[in-house]
């Protein structure tokens, strides 16, 4: 049997939203993953504790057992060598899958593939004639760069190497491009083929029922962070509290503040935290969060900030709308629109993100209509189910 699409990807992220808004659309099509929740998957799923937590995380139910394609030696490797290094893990994925497309191409009409994680497999795809479909879920251009690369150097640290050709090369030889935001399509826009359209689809969130604490009746006001790396603009959050926290605090007539991290500090930032003062009154906390209690973050907070160098669309600031927070972040996170309806925008800069913050701590009165504001917003323009829908037309269309 032909497969209208086969998806490869050696994580998760959205890959399984992608493919239910595959199975929407009637095609035919083949996950090719490394975990997922069945054979040995299952097993793990069953697990107490964290394991299993995660192990469930790994499936969706639009997508059949049928057409996901997971071998045994992988789900091992996965759970193994993937969960202690994973860049070392995904380039064993990718021989593997190359391997299998060079045997199964003539069954195959289009290979999804995201960012650059599969390389080897885009090339064995266009040596044998697949046509290449690439789903770009991260700005990586060399403008990005240059910008986290200053902020490192201005911590005294080295950037990691990074390498965009591979990446271009696959755009340059994609019939179909999908990007979630407008930020992400300008890292890439100078190297897509002529001729070739770039589709803009969002990523979605889940509307919780629950819904956050107001800022009136707590004790302690609560902003949540998505800023545990250099990248993620956590040295601007730890700086700005340095600076401008006593402002803050003013602004929040002597409440207590407590700035909530999601994830744990990378070393750079744990060692800043640890050298900077902190002013009376407010407290810095950082640390992984189980998925299962994501939402009690969330319901606890108040306010959200995300000084982000270059995403392309945060699914943790999607989480923040669906939960009703206003937020403070830079248009590097590919959120748009949010400015005067529930946020607003800052520069990769301490004093921008400082005096962002107190701002919007001024404008608290209004939190309440910016919440509202920003739940319909998720609803809206970030909904999974609308995600899928669009994958499913263009897949439509693709498969016509």
């Amino acid at each position: 049997m032909k497969r209208d699409f086969v998806v490869a990807h050696p994580f998760r992220h959205h890959a399984l939203e992608l493919c239910a808004g595959l199975s929407r659309s009637g095609a035919s099509f083949q996950l090719l993953t490394p975990f997922y929740k069945k054979g040995l998957g299952s097993f793990v799923a069953r697990l107490p504790l964290a394991m299993g937590t995660r192990a469930n995380g790994y499936w969706h139910p639009e997508i059949r057992e049928s057409d996901v394609v997971c071998p045994p030696w992988t789900q091992l490797q996965r759970l193994v060598v993937g969960a202690i290094d994973p860049d070392r893990f995904a380039p064993v994925f990718d021989r593997a899958i190359a391997r299998y497309v060079r045997r199964n191409a003539p069954k195959m009409h289009c290979l999804i593939t995201l960012q650059d994680y599969m390389p080897l497999t885009v090339a064995a795809a266009a040596d044998t004639g697949v046509k290449i479909w690439s789903d770009q879920i991260l700005n990586q251009s060399a403008s990005a760069m240059q910008r986290i690369g200053a902020h490192y150097e201005s911590l005294g640290l080295t950037l990691p190497k990074h390498d965009e050709t591979e990446n271009l090369r696959i755009v340059q030889r994609s019939s179909v491009i999908t990007v979630p935001s407008a930020y992400c399509e300008t890292g890439i826009a100078d190297h897509v083929a002529a001729g070739r359209v770039v589709h803009k689809i969002p990523y979605g969130t889940s509307l919780p029922r629950k819904q956050n604490e107001s800022a009136d009746t707590a004790a302690v006001f609560n902003i949540v962070a998505r800023a545990n790396s250099v990248r993620k603009g956590g040295h601007l959050v730890l700086r700005a509290v340095e600076r401008w926290g006593a402002q803050w605090r003013s602004a929040l007539d002597g409440k207590e503040l407590r700035i909530t991290i999601l994830g744990e500090f990378e070393p750079a930032l744990a060692r800043l935290l640890s050298e900077i003062r902190i002013p009376d009154g407010i407290r810095v906390v950082h640390g992984n969060v189980p998925h299962a209690l994501v939402s009690n973050v969330y319901c606890s907070g108040h306010l959200f900030l995300m000084p982000s160098l270059s995403e392309s669309l945060s699914l943790a600031c999607l989480e923040a709308l669906a939960f009703g927070l206003p937020m403070v972040v830079t248009h590097y996170t590919g959120v748009e629109d949010i400015e005067e309806n529930c946020g607003v925008y800052v520069s990769d800069d301490i004093d921008s993100v400082g005096a962002g913050v107190l701002q919007m701590l001024e404008r608290r009165r209004h939190f309440r209509e910016m919440g509202r504001n920003a739940r319909q917003m998720a609803a809206s323009r970030y909904s999974w189910s609308d995600y899928r829908d669009r994958i499913a037309r263009l897949a439509q269309d693709m498969a016509a």
